[in-house]
């Protein structure tokens, strides 16, 4: 399938959400491969610093709800990277 062609091989731990996590060494390869392997594990949010990357997954995600505009208000940092925490900080 063509999910297997686009979906890198498992080799980044996913609790990490931020591109800079991955040291200043990281070249535009390993960027892309660590986006690539997130998006492949329905992670379509990551970080870059403070800046929120979001790649559009073509797909209807279950993380648009209620319960997560409720969560994500509590501004908790400890939540994943999220289209709703940048509204929650910037309100």
């Amino acid at each position: 399938p063509v999910v297997d062609l686009l979906c890198p091989q498992p080799g980044f731990d996913f609790s990490r959400h931020d591109v800079c996590s991955l040291g200043v060494d990281a070249d535009l390869e390993t960027i892309e491969l660590f986006l690539r392997s997130r998006f492949c594990k329905g992670l379509v949010y990551s970080q870059l610093g403070d800046v929120l990357i979001a790649i559009n997954p073509n797909r209807h995600m279950p993380f648009y709800g209620r319960d997560k505009v409720d969560e994500y208000q509590a501004l908790d940092a400890s939540l994943p990277p999220h289209v709703f925490s940048v509204g929650a900080q910037a309100y």
